[in-house]
C-alpha cells in the first residue's frame, strides 16, 4: 500500500509539472498570436492542436500507469495462488517434489528455495530413519547376545549352587567347619553373580520394552510378612534391627507380584547393607487410590549432590568400600518396574541420619464392586 502511494505521488507530480509547462507555452502562444492577428481569441484549429497535445502527453503516462498496476496485481495474485497450492499439496500427501526452474521471477525464485527446503527435510528424515533402523537392529543384537550370555552362564552358576548347597547339606558326609565356610562364600559368591546377570538381563528388557508385566491383587500385607521372615533369617547374626508395620489391612495393591517382590528386595537389600549397626523399618499403606510402601534406615544418609542421579544406572552413593559391594543397577530397574506399573519410587534423605525410599503402586479396585456401583 505504501509503495502504491509513492508511485501515485510521483506519476501526479509528473501529470501536474506536464500541464505547468503546457500552461506556460500556451500563454506565450497566445500572446504571439495576439500580437500578430490582433485577435484577442485564439482560433478553433488552436484548440484543436492544443488537445491532440495533451492527449498525446497524458495517453502514455495513463497507459504506462495502468500497466504497472495491472503488473503488481497479476504478480500478487500469482504468489498468492502458488502457497495456497503447496499448501495444499503438504497438507494431503507427501507427493514427489516437482523441480521448479530457476528464473528471475520472485515466483521462480520463491518456488526454487522452497523445493531446495523440501529436498534437505527429505534426506533429513531419509537419514534419520536409517540411522533409527540401525540402532533398532543393534538394539535387537544386543538382547539376543544377552540373553545368549545369560544363558550359558546361568546353566554352570546353578549347578555350582546346587552342588554347593548339597555338600552344606552333608549329603556327600559332614565337612570340617573350615570346609563349610569356603562352601558358604563359594555359594554367596555364585548367587552375588547370578544376581548381577539378572539384573543386566532385566535393564535390557527393560530398555528394549521386551519385559513382561503381568498385573494383578497383590497382597501387599502377604507379600511384606514373607519378606520379613527372609530378612529375619538373614540378620539373626547381626547388630541390624528389621522392624514392618501395616497401618491397613487388607492392602490389595494392583501390580505384578514377581516385580513387586524384586523391588522391595533391592530397597531392603540396600538398606541393610548400608545399615551394619542400626535399625530398617518397612511400612505400608493407603494413600487415596494407591498403596505407599517404606523403607526406612537409620544408616550414613545420603549426600544431597547424589540425591539427583541415585536412580541412574551404575550410580551409586556412599563411600568407596560400600560401592564397591554392588552395580548400581538395583535402584535403576526399581524405578522403572514401578513406573512399568504406573506408580512412583523417590527419596528422602538426612546424611548422617538415614534415608527413606518410598513408592506407590495402584490399588486393586474389585470389578464386581465397581459393577454393583454403578
Amino acid at each position: 500500500m505504501r509503495l502504491k502511494l509513492v508511485m501515485a505521488s510521483i506519476f501526479l507530480a509528473a501529470v501536474l509539472a506536464c500541464l505547468g509547462i503546457l500552461a506556460v507555452l500556451m500563454a506565450g502562444d497566445l500572446e504571439l498570436v495576439r500580437s500578430i492577428t490582433g485577435n484577442t481569441e485564439p482560433p478553433s484549429g488552436f484548440w484543436a492542436f492544443l488537445g491532440v497535445g495533451m492527449v498525446l502527453v497524458l495517453a502514455p503516462s495513463l497507459f504506462a500507469w495502468g500497466y504497472h498496476v495491472s503488473f503488481q496485481s497479476n504478480r500478487i495474485s500469482r504468489i498468492g495462488h502458488f502457497v495456497e497450492e503447496i499448501s495444499m499439496q503438504d497438507a494431503e500427501h507427501d507427493g514427489p517434489i516437482v523441480p521448479l526452474p530457476l528464473s528471475n521471477d520472485e515466483v521462480g525464485r520463491l518456488s526454487a528455495t522452497f523445493n531446495e527446503l523440501r529436498a534437505s527435510f527429505a534426506r533429513e528424515m531419509d537419514e534419520y530413519e536409517r540411522s533409527r533402523e540401525a540402532l533398532r537392529r543393534l538394539d535387537e543384537e544386543k538382547s539376543q547376545f544377552l540373553a545368549i550370555v545369560s544363558h550359558e552362564l546361568r546353566t554352570p552358576l546353578n549347578t555350582i549352587l546346587g552342588f554347593s548347597q548339597l555338600l552344606l547339606d552333608g549329603i556327600e558326609g559332614e565337612m570340617p567347619e573350615s570346609q563349610r565356610e569356603d562352601v558358604r562364600i563359594i555359594q554367596m559368591s555364585g548367587r552375588n553373580l547370578l544376581g548381577l546377570i539378572n539384573d543386566i538381563i532385566d535393564l535390557s528388557a527393560i530398555e528394549s520394552g521386551t519385559i513382561m508385566i503381568a498385573p494383578g491383587q497383590v497382597d501387599m500385607g502377604e507379600l511384606m510378612r514373607e519378606i520379613h521372615s527372609e530378612f529375619l533369617g538373614q540378620l539373626r547374626n547381626k547388630r541390624t534391627k528389621l522392624t514392618m508395620e501395616i497401618l491397613d489391612e487388607p492392602l490389595l495393591a494392583r501390580a505384578d507380584r514377581k516385580r513387586v517382590y524384586q523391588v522391595i528386595n533391592n530397597l531392603l537389600s540396600n538398606a541393610v547393607k548400608f545399615t551394619p549397626r542400626g535399625t530398617v523399618s518397612i511400612e505400608a499403606r493407603r494413600d487415596g487410590d494407591m498403596v505407599r510402601f517404606s523403607v526406612t534406615d537409620t544408616g550414613p544418609g545420603i549426600p544431597a549432590s547424589d540425591l539427583t542421579t541415585i536412580f541412574s544406572e551404575f550410580q551409586q552413593s556412599g563411600t568407596s568400600t560400600m560401592r564397591s559391594r554392588g552395580t548400581g543397577l538395583g535402584l535403576a530397574i526399581s524405578k522403572k518396574l514401578v513406573e512399568l506399573q504406573e506408580g512412583t519410587i523417590e527419596v528422602t534423605s538426612v546424611e548422617g541420619e538415614g534415608s527413606t525410599f518410598t513408592f506407590t503402586l495402584p490399588v486393586h479396585v474389585d470389578e464386581s464392586d465397581e459393577g454393583a456401583g454403578s
